[in-house]
């Protein structure tokens, strides 16, 4: 490491140390409420300004042209009133954990704007490390004990379900390359992907508390698994092989519309007015965005009636799970749910598999393909499906579903920074509408809680 390298290194490392200890102090301030947040952060930057110039008049003097000074006024918009202010304000809302989770997004962000405006590559190796390192933090904060500080429940909820779909919105992409090159079949990814979740779900349980689940639960589980893991996953492995990426995406936008219904049936989740026009907002959002896309064919001229039927069944497959089983996740750990319902969905598929994984040329799978492979079964599976039951037991069923305008709003996104796309007014426009959607029913979902605790508390 060169001698510049390591300052920069050891630089980085006191600031957040620094970083750290406030995240504490500003944490006691808040709760105290002597100081509004927008107070704090203006004596912050008195003091920290009068510190700045009054060292300038003991360092060599440097001319700033007016441009600059334009740039630096934007750099302090966003590096310091923005980030401070949202900071200060957002902690007075948030429990220590949720907090913290959301932190952890920053490497993310920061390696992909890093990408679009300074072409800092972004390579395996680049992409493995950020991953690496997320799914440790995130690792050490749920092992870790945290305080509430009189908060309990973030506003809004469901972030993590912001990271599971995001993950699953890479999966598409690297999913589709591994069926086009036809190294391995749906049904034996699938049986793959089983193996590797069920080994290390299993393999956590040992270190964690012991959970019996009586019989009934279990075949409970093992339903949620046929709807929520084998149909879903088997479905669009197969599926995605016969259609267009347009003709998958709109069939995809389908999902929390079942699932809002599924909800109203199993669940008792009331279809409100507002509901009902939030996920009518982000429907006709996702819509706008998807044809004013640009789609690559991957091959595949016009969709087949099978693949139609495969992706249709997909959508309902994982809304009935949605839908119809928070019950039953609420009563269980995660580690202790997702690892039955691996095991069950692993029995399902490998009598199904068992021929295309014995016949399947593992040597003529390249590096590239090998590491699709590895993000989908590590990230995609159990990564992902451990995150979503987080989010479920928080998060209505509505919402959770709500969450999969992600995938397209993603794939969006990675084409325009990959040159197969540009940003557009309508992208923009179609974006809004999604997120508004979601925070229409979101609040729908509030204003409803509310309403029951005023009948409970007259």
């Amino acid at each position: 490491m060169a001698g510049g390298n390591l300052k920069g290194h050891l630089a980085l490392l006191a600031a957040y140390t620094i970083f750290g200890v406030n995240i504490v102090l500003t944490k006691d301030i808040s709760n105290s409420a002597v100081v509004s947040p927008i107070a704090l952060f203006t004596l912050r930057a008195i003091g920290a300004s009068a510190l700045f110039w009054l060292i300038s008049l003991f360092t060599p003097k440097e001319k700033v042209p007016v441009k600059d000074l334009i740039q630096i006024a934007l750099a302090s918009i966003f590096g310091l009133f923005i980030t401070q202010y949202t900071f200060l304000k957002g902690i007075t809302m948030a429990t220590t954990i949720d907090a913290s989770i959301i932190g952890t997004l920053g490497p993310i962000f920061t390696m992909f704007f890093a990408f679009i405006f300074v072409k800092e590559p972004i390579t395996a190796k680049k992409a493995a490390g950020v991953g690496i390192s997320f799914i440790g933090i995130i690792f050490l904060i749920f092992n870790s004990v945290h305080s509430h500080n009189g908060v309990e429940a973030t506003q809004p909820l469901g972030f993590i379900l912001l990271a599971a779909y995001t993950i699953f919105g890479v999966n598409i992409v690297l999913t589709k390359d591994i069926s086009n090159s036809a190294v391995v079949s749906p049904i034996a990814l699938f049986t793959l992907r089983a193996i590797g979740a069920s080994a290390l779900f299993w393999l956590i349980s040992l270190f964690t508390p012991k959970e019996k689940v009586p019989v009934k639960d279990l075949i409970q589980i093992a339903l949620a698994s046929i709807f929520g893991l084998f149909i879903t996953q088997y479905t669009f492995l197969k599926g995605i092989t016969m259609a267009t990426t347009i003709d998958a995406s709109i069939i995809g936008t389908l999902g929390p519309i079942f699932t809002m219904f599924f909800a109203f049936i199993f669940v008792k989740e009331p279809i409100t007015a507002k509901k009902a026009a939030g996920v009518g907002i982000s429907f006709i959002g996702i819509i706008f965005l998807i044809f004013n896309s640009v789609h690559s064919h991957n091959g595949i001229e016009a969709t087949q009636p099978l693949g139609f039927i495969l992706l249709f069944l997909n959508s309902i497959s994982f809304s009935l799970y949605l839908g119809a089983f928070r019950p039953l996740i609420q009563r269980y750990s995660v580690i202790t749910f997702m690892k039955w319902m691996f095991l069950f969905s692993l029995l399902m598929s490998l009598p199904l598999s068992f021929e295309d994984l014995l016949h399947t040329d593992y040597a003529a799978i390249k590096l590239p393909q090998a590491l699709e492979i590895g993000y989908l079964i590590f990230f995609a599976t159990f990564v992902a499906y451990f995150l979503i039951p987080v989010g479920q037991k928080s998060v209505r069923p509505t919402i959770v579903a709500m969450y999969t305008y992600l995938q397209p709003i993603l794939a969006c996104l990675l084409s325009v920074i990959g040159g197969m796309d540009t940003m557009t007014w309508q992208k923009i426009v179609a974006i809004i509408m999604v997120f508004s959607g979601v925070a229409v029913v979101n609040r729908s979902r509030a204003a409803s809680h509310n309403q029951s605790l005023k009948h409970l508390n007259p």
